[in-house]
């Protein structure tokens, strides 16, 4: 099968963490229609459910609403009836608006344990990231989180190999760059697991 691609494009209406939530939501989506899909649908689930706790699960799926159909048991044990009718087009659950530290631990953790899921040495992963000038600074700390933790990386290591089945790719305009941005690159620049 391949390189999985997922692309998301940012713009400066763009709500905090819209953006990368409707790129994976759109993968999601356009995974579950293709029937020759199962098999790897079959494994992200059994890998999120490996790793991810039922609260954790109900978080993902709150962020992105396609994993719902993915997760009905684990969503009717945890969420009553009455509480998943009104998160209907909801993008982003209210945990995560807050902003506060916990919420941001949450939020990295969920996505590493995502991401983790969809790779391997078979379907490697390509995350392209455009726009980046305009991107919100809660996109921007998961992408460095996501990018710069050692330990997650190692998790995304197969165990006969020292490459890294998931690729970062970002573009910019530079004569738009704010100083978040810029902070950001600094940090990029400093690590040693970013390239």
């Amino acid at each position: 099968f391949g390189w999985i691609y997922i692309h998301a494009k940012f713009d400066p209406q763009s709500q905090p963490l819209s953006v990368v939530t409707s790129a994976f939501n759109r993968f999601f989506m356009n995974i579950l229609a293709n029937r020759s899909e199962q098999e790897y649908v079959a494994r992200v689930i059994s890998s999120l459910q490996r790793n991810l706790s039922s609260s954790a699960i109900v978080s993902l799926c709150c962020l992105l609403p396609t994993f719902r159909i993915l997760f009905p048991s684990v969503m009717r044990r945890v969420v009553s009836d009455e509480d998943l009718s009104s998160q209907n087009g909801v993008v982003v659950e209210d945990e995560f608006a807050s902003g506060s530290q916990m919420s941001r631990i949450r939020l990295h953790f969920i996505f590493r344990k995502l991401i983790s899921a969809l790779c391997s040495v078979e379907r490697p992963l390509a995350l392209f990231f455009d726009d980046l000038q305009w991107a919100d600074d809660r996109c921007m700390e998961l992408l460095s989180a996501l990018m710069m933790d050692r330990d997650h990386l190692q998790e995304l290591d197969d165990d006969d190999n020292d490459d890294t089945h998931c690729l970062f790719v970002g573009s910019f305009r530079s004569n738009e760059t704010n100083d978040n941005l810029l902070s950001h690159f600094d940090d990029f620049e400093q690590s040693t697991s970013v390239d």
